[in-house]
């Protein structure tokens, strides 16, 4: 018994050894994302993988330490069995005992690695979801831009579509501010539907949630 108790040090100090490489890694993608403030999706994309990686093994590793530790409690019922003194019954009772303990500290740790690692692809997703916002926010601002633009020049386009016509409505014509007044009233009417659409709906629609 004290032989294995001695193997199963060695086995646990080994187990211990593991963890602390695991937990190294995830330090080191916590730190990494206190730290930076802005990664890229392809860096959160390597987070993710390393996480998924070290799962997986941290549950194969539990699922192993926790057969071990089940033939222990075999090999120390079978024993209970034999006819033994009561010192060398009390003495593998106490030496099964710190097998036992030794054990417990390392699924313990496992545990602890495994949480955090849940912890770390939550927050990672979390991170991804709000960047991936804000990429869609700038987006939108830029293509709110050109749409604006467009619906400036959209309005000159189909005027001087209409109007380009040989006579007076057309350049250095006796008519040909018609065009300019067109473009502009229609440019007004277009801001006008833009500004209530956006401005003073929402703000009535707002009004009367807050009523209710």
């Amino acid at each position: 018994m004290i032989l294995l108790q001695d193997l199963c040090r060695v086995i646990a100090s080994e187990w211990f050894t593991v963890n602390t490489y695991i937990e190294r890694d995830i330090n080191t993608i916590d730190w990494r994302l206190e730290q930076e403030s802005a990664l890229s999706p392809e860096t959160f994309e390597n987070f993710l993988q390393k996480l998924y990686t070290m799962r997986r093994r941290i549950t194969k590793y539990q699922m192993l330490v926790t057969n071990l530790l089940e033939s222990i409690r075999t090999h120390d019922r079978n024993l209970a069995h034999i006819k033994q003194t009561n010192s060398h019954h009390q003495l593998n009772n106490e030496v099964l005992l710190d097998i036992e303990k030794d054990f417990a500290k390392v699924l313990e740790q496992m545990s602890n690695n495994a949480s955090r690692i849940s912890t770390s692809v939550s927050l990672i997703t979390s991170l991804m979801s709000v960047q991936s916002s804000f990429y869609s926010l700038r987006l939108n601002e830029r293509l709110g831009f050109l749409t604006g633009l467009a619906t400036v020049i959209l309005p000159l386009n189909i005027v001087a579509a209409i109007l380009a016509i040989q006579g007076d409505y057309g350049p250095g014509g006796t008519k040909f501010w018609v065009f300019w007044i067109s473009a502009v009233l229609a440019c007004i009417a277009i801001f006008a539907v833009f500004i209530v659409y956006h401005w003073i709906l929402p703000v009535k629609f707002s009004s009367g949630a807050k009523r209710a």
